[in-house]
């Protein structure tokens, strides 16, 4: 997810509780890494702490729960670690980080929501799917080496964009070698849009026309002579 010195942080704030909070993150398309312009990242980390400290986690049948538990132990376990390895990367954890230990969440597979500041592109969280509530955070100020760093993962399915200039979103967009990009919003799914990925996410579409006609047919030419001719 990609947040330009122009974005409404509101909007942007509440992308990252819906991309930690929908299945506990554990959604192909979650948007697990956050690169933040540099004019407003002190203010985005302010306000998007904040906020993520106020998500409530909780059993399902309350109706104040706002974050789940994980499918799994071993899941939980992986995702923990992930977390454990970018500490001992550099980076710093500015929420969250651990297994949620009060009664009776202590007895379920709930990890609470984390952000990570300081992260690079290089290190495993950025690389790999985490598949639970865990963003990370990084700083970028030249659109050239942002895209370059959106892009440099072998993953290619969804991506967000946050900007008052749309010229700017289209630009940046075209860029983005993944099969979906949202603007100023995250799983906007439209009827019909087509869904799949690039690179190493996913192997075709589903959702649309193209589906049919590219993924589950084959097209055939049938040429008959109806008639004789002497030329």
């Amino acid at each position: 997810m990609i947040v330009f010195a122009d974005a409404n942080l509101d909007d942007v704030i509440e992308s990252v509780k819906l991309n930690l909070c929908v299945q506990a993150g554990q959604m192909c398309v979650q948007g697990s890494r956050l690169l933040v312009h540099d004019d407003i990242y002190d203010e985005f980390v302010d306000r998007a702490t904040q906020a993520v400290k106020g998500i409530v986690v909780g059993l399902a049948p309350e109706m104040d729960t706002e974050l789940g538990p994980l499918i799994s132990e071993k899941q939980m376990l992986r995702v923990l670690s992930m977390v454990d390895e970018a500490r001992q990367d550099g980076c710093v954890v500015l929420t969250g980080g651990k297994r949620a230990d009060q009664p009776p969440l202590d007895k379920g597979f709930f990890v609470e929501p984390t952000l990570i500041a300081g992260a690079t592109t290089s290190l495993r969280i950025c690389q790999e799917e985490i598949f639970g509530p865990v963003l990370t955070i990084q700083r970028w100020n030249d659109v050239e080496q942002m895209i370059a760093e959106a892009n440099d993962t072998r993953y290619g399915l969804a991506a967000g964009l946050w900007t008052t200039d749309l010229i700017s979103a289209h630009s940046v967009a075209r860029r983005m070698e993944c099969g979906t990009v949202w603007i100023n919003g995250y799983y906007n799914f439209k009827a019909g849009a087509p869904i799949g990925g690039y690179k190493a996410s996913g192997f075709g579409s589903e959702g649309a026309l193209e589906t049919i006609k590219y993924a589950y047919s084959h097209s055939k030419s049938v040429i008959i002579k109806a008639g004789t001719s002497q030329h």
